[in-house]
């Protein structure tokens, strides 16, 4: 589990893979908002952040430590 502090308050985030699925989970714990996201591609991977932060906003978490530069493929 990763813990962060964000633009909304403290979060924690995991996510992880084999070799056909990936998933993510993320946390903003003032705002009591949780997503969780399952794909049956690990391709899908790159694009969690930009997932995550359409269903709870912006979280500020860091996507790097988890998914390296991989996780920026689907940012701006």
């Amino acid at each position: 589990m990763i813990v962060f502090d964000g633009p909304q308050g403290a979060g924690f985030m995991k996510g992880g893979h084999n070799d056909s699925t990936g998933n993510t989970r993320g946390c903003i714990q003032l705002r009591q908002r949780c997503v969780v996201v399952l794909a049956n591609d690990v391709r899908a991977e790159a694009a969690f952040p930009r997932l995550v932060e359409f269903a709870i906003g912006k979280t500020g978490a860091p996507w790097r430590w988890e998914y390296g530069q991989m996780a920026f493929w689907a940012m701006p």
